[in-house]
């Protein structure tokens, strides 16, 4: 059977909260789990649960952490980091071959839809599953058994790539196979020992809609980097 890839998101193939929190502690001079403590907790879990909006959710983690940055530049700096894509994941995925790409992601509507809008190369995804369209986040093994069985596969033909290790033992729990995701290298060389990442780096292995999606990112990043000299001129 043709096995399932079921990718994380934020953190594992674009930026996300977690890349703002290294921001926050440069500016507020703060421990980065104090921080991480004030962006988590009910407000973001009713936002990730699609229960409340981001507007919502920026005022009152504002209310408990009392940081002093207003809910519109918070949205701006989450914001920066999704632009980013994670380095070499991108291209790493236009070597995968006959696998089958789904995304499992916990994230808010607005959040989502911003990162969907800014990376093409998401759409190599054939399936996707958010949190704020299910109504219930990775912290629930439902959730792995309901995707299970909206994608009609069994369990041990996923594997499960995510870059939190809590998600990743909950995974377990079900009899996924799983990767704790570090960098695109480490995982690339996991990917290549079962066998279903392509050696090749030459441009005949990025063909067809995976490979167009990649020229399509590459683009996209060298036009911001040609905007970013023009702006230091």
């Amino acid at each position: 059977m043709q096995p399932t890839l079921i990718f994380d998101l934020s953190e594992t193939l674009v930026g996300g909260p977690l890349w703002m929190a290294d921001v926050l502690v440069e500016r507020l001079h703060k421990p980065r789990e104090a921080i991480l403590g004030d962006l988590g907790g009910e407000a973001l879990f009713s936002l990730l649960e699609g229960r409340i909006s981001e507007a919502e959710y920026w005022r009152a983690t504002m209310n408990k952490a009392k940081w002093g940055i207003s809910p519109t530049d918070l949205a701006r700096m989450v914001r920066r980091q999704f632009r980013k894509a994670v380095p070499g994941m991108p291209r790493l995925l236009t070597r995968l071959k006959d696998v089958r790409l789904v995304l499992l992601s916990d994230h808010g509507r607005e959040w989502y839809e911003y990162i969907r809008g800014h990376h093409d190369f998401l759409g190599v995804f054939e399936e996707c599953f958010v949190s704020f369209e299910m109504g219930h986040t990775k912290q629930e093994l439902d959730t792995f058994r309901y995707v299970i069985s909206q994608l009609d596969c069994k369990a041990d033909d996923c594997v499960f790539i995510d870059d939190q290790q809590r998600n990743i033992e909950r995974a377990k729990l079900i009899e996924m196979a799983v990767i704790h995701f570090l960098d695109a290298a480490s995982l690339g060389s996991s990917l290549q020992k079962w066998g279903i990442i392509s050696d090749r780096h030459s441009q005949q292995g990025h063909q067809g809609r995976r490979g167009q999606l990649l020229l399509n990112e590459n683009a996209r990043e060298e036009t911001k980097e040609d905007t970013q000299c023009e702006n230091a001129n």
